[in-house]
């Protein structure tokens, strides 16, 4: 079998790390960099965040329930709670930009109708003088 990276000399574990290592480099381009926009970064980090919480609700109350020592319940819950609480900022940030962005969108409507029923008008201009000349 061989292995990406491999190469004469050059240990077989290291093949993969350097697959890892494209596989992170197209990650962290796609996810972080040119890939997405603002709006989708910001749904993913929250739908991580939120996905991130829930798994914590969920084995919190199911597996580790009765399993955690004290002290760690102490840093448990509100590292949960953190998740939780980022991913409702998210949302509110999402909500915030969505609302920018109609209103952007309404503006640019607004002025493109206007300016469309001004060039409309000018166009009719001529035809509505009298026949003297004077309008």
């Amino acid at each position: 079998m061989r292995l990406p990276g491999r190469r004469s000399g050059v240990k077989p574990w290291l093949g993969w790390i350097f697959a890892f290592g494209t596989w992170e480099l197209w990650i962290r381009c796609y996810f972080f960099g040119m890939g997405m926009d603002a709006t989708a970064r910001r749904r993913w980090f929250g739908a991580l965040v939120l996905l991130g919480a829930v798994a914590m609700l969920a084995c919190g109350q199911t597996v580790l329930q009765g399993r955690l020592k004290p002290w760690l319940l102490l840093i448990y819950w509100p590292v949960c709670f953190l998740l939780t609480g980022l991913a409702v900022l998210a949302a509110l940030r999402d909500v915030r930009a969505l609302q920018t962005r109609a209103r952007q969108e309404q503006r640019d409507l607004l002025e493109s109708t206007l300016k469309e029923i001004e060039t409309e008008a000018k166009e009719r201009e001529p035809r509505h003088t009298r026949k003297n000349g004077t309008p």
